[in-house]
């Protein structure tokens, strides 16, 4: 080789070596293609008592360490029991470890949390906010995953694409890991020992436990010629929602029967056993009100779980004994509240002052104009969320109807409940009939529910179907209801969209954040005429032409493949396997008072 060979690749060598640098320190940044909220409950101020610390796949700390207010002093063998909440720091499919839990909210990222005792859940979603346990030590031993620690607190991580990665750079509502240990926002620091304020979402759990009364007595046999009793119990568990669980008590002088609480819907659809009861009710006897109401509040209370319990008391009010008293008094200390439905004339009065006692409303059913969005309106109002905007269409064989849903810029989660129980038929022909859903973008296209991209949630079976969808873009969603398989006068299809507030940016102060991307869709092709769209099945197999785009996603569920079947499957927890710890994270807390 001559010289001034030589000397080019002399002057080269360090180029390419700091250039090799560069890129080697790139490559070691942490990624956060979602914002984080601080992971305690809001209002609440918690010390970071430990730094960038643990093994990561870029040789930097891993994990901080926080502590709840009440655990300063506290040692591992007190038998300590916080009153402060680890929760969610953002909506995803939750993963069991040893001695804590994992969320993955998909596109590879997962946020971690160790230390946890009096867990709140073990698997299936789970939002920003929501309660995941109390800070503890190694509560299923030491021996498990390599756990380590001196005092209860909360060991919080973050892992990318199966790898734990560097805590620095990490953005929890805009604090920012810093390599000293710190968290900047702006001008703010906050260091070792310091304490920084949540300002997570409250979470108001989704789930509801109703019981609903039905009158079975003598006076309905000519004053409810339509069965609007039984069309009004059908109609709510049609405005259910998919983790609900509702219990039927029917009486007249006596209690007439009982159906256990038990979940409405499932993989098969609308729960036999609740609709057989409604199909069963009478209408015979004298009425006396108080059997209905303590049978009622005794199923809630031996059966009951959910945070949000409530009755539906459907009756025309007619008492035909002297005394009255107060049969509603155990829901009231309950704070149960009673929702009467007046579906006669007679006893308003009656059915009135029993829910403003307890703290519900009453409705009128014979006033109703839309059935399926005030019963929508009604559980909603029991779980104590926004009803959002409810529409409801008539579906015919072969015919598509459009809802149209305006869904606001920078919502961070917009939820699709649609149903289709018709209330005046017997159950066992309901079985028997399909309508064909779709969901569609304000840029035309198609939503399609993709395992591996699933920042879309799909659930469904016969007689509703439900979507979430993760950061939706704003505009006009539309709802599109095909019959495949009706009566000839067709039925009533009620559709709501419910929406949540966004997620915090994941990017640090000054930078600006990535772009939002679309769920994953198929390109939309021309909508025919009415008469001339293909009948359509909830478990029909999404276009081969998909090209999802991947984005912040809430775990994994299946795309509905083709089967002989009217109910698609039920939707799989994820079976991604929870990040191994390497080696021993010892965690010493410093006792120093706050």
């Amino acid at each position: 080789m001559s010289c001034a060979p030589r000397v080019l690749l002399c002057a080269l060598l360090p180029l390419v070596a700091g250039l090799l640098a560069l890129s080697s320190e790139g490559a070691g940044a942490s990624e956060q293609p979602i914002g984080l909220w601080l992971p305690w409950e809001a209002g609440t101020s918690w010390r970071l008592t430990n730094g960038p610390h643990g093994t990561s796949s870029d040789s930097h700390g891993a994990a901080l360490d926080f502590q709840p207010p009440d655990a300063s002093g506290v040692s591992c063998d007190s038998g300590f029991s916080s009153s402060y909440w680890v929760v969610a720091a953002a909506g995803g499919t939750v993963i069991d470890r040893a001695n804590g839990l994992e969320i993955d909210h998909g596109s590879g990222f997962r946020t971690g949390y160790l230390h946890l005792q009096e867990e709140q859940v073990q698997s299936g979603h789970v939002d920003a906010g929501q309660r995941l346990g109390k800070v503890s030590c190694c509560p299923d031993g030491g021996w498990a995953d390599f756990c380590w620690a001196t005092a209860p607190h909360l060991h919080f991580y973050t892992v990318y694409h199966g790898s734990k990665q560097g805590i620095v750079g990490i953005s929890l509502e805009g604090w920012v890991v810093t390599e000293d240990g710190c968290l900047v926002r702006g001008d703010e620091k906050v260091c070792l020992m310091g304490r920084l304020e949540s300002g997570a979402p409250a979470h108001s759990p989704s789930n509801v436990d109703a019981v609903l009364i039905l009158d079975a007595t003598g006076d309905l046999a000519t004053g409810d010629p339509q069965t609007a009793r039984l069309a009004a119990a059908r109609t709510y568990l049609g405005a259910s929602g998919t983790d609900d669980r509702a219990g039927i008590v029917s009486y007249n002088s006596i209690v007439h029967g009982t159906t256990r609480l038990r979940e409405v819907k499932g993989a098969r659809g609308m729960d036999a056993a609740v609709l057989r009861r409604i199909r069963r009710v009478g209408a015979d006897g004298e009425a006396d009100l108080r059997v209905g109401l303590r049978a009622g509040c005794r199923e809630l209370m031996r059966e009951g779980k959910a945070e949000r319990r409530a009755a539906i008391l459907i009756s025309d009010g007619v008492h035909d004994y002297r005394q009255f008293g107060e049969p509603h008094r155990c829901f009231r200390q309950h704070d149960w509240p009673v929702y009467s439905v007046a579906i006669g004339p007679g006893g308003e009065e009656t059915l009135k002052r029993i829910s403003e006692e307890t703290g519900g409303q009453f409705i009128d059913w014979r006033a109703a104009r839309d059935p399926g969005c005030e019963m929508h309106k009604l559980r909603m109002l029991i779980a104590k969320a926004n009803a959002g905007t409810c529409k409801t269409e008539q579906a015919f064989i072969e015919k598509t109807a459009r809802m149209g849903f305006e869904v606001a810029e920078g919502r961070g989660e917009a939820n699709f409940v649609i149903n289709w129980l018709r209330p005046d038929v017997p159950s066992p022909l309901t079985r028997q009939w399909e309508v064909g859903v779709e969901l569609v973008t304000p840029a035309g296209r198609k939503v399609v529910p993709d395992g591996a991209r699933s920042n879309v949630r799909y659930e469904a079976g016969n007689g509703y179907a439900s979507y979430s969808i993760v950061s939706p873009e704003a505009g006009v969603w539309g709802v599109r209801v095909t019959g495949v398989q009706l009566p000839a006068d067709g039925i009533a299809v009620t559709a709501a969209v419910t929406t949540t507030e966004a997620r915090p940016a994941p990017s640090p102060p000054g930078e600006p954040a990535p772009a939002e991307e679309s769920p994953a869709l198929t390109e939309e092709t021309p909508t025919p005429a009415p008469s001339e769209t293909p009948a359509l099945s909830p478990d029909a197999s999404p276009d081969a032409s998909a090209t999802p785009t991947p984005k912040p996603t809430f775990g994994s569920t299946p795309t509905p493949t083709e089967t002989a079947e009217p109910t698609p499957g039920p939707t799989p927890e994820s079976t991604v396997e929870p990040t191994p710890e390497p080696t021993p994270e010892p965690t010493p807390e410093p006792t120093a008072p706050p």
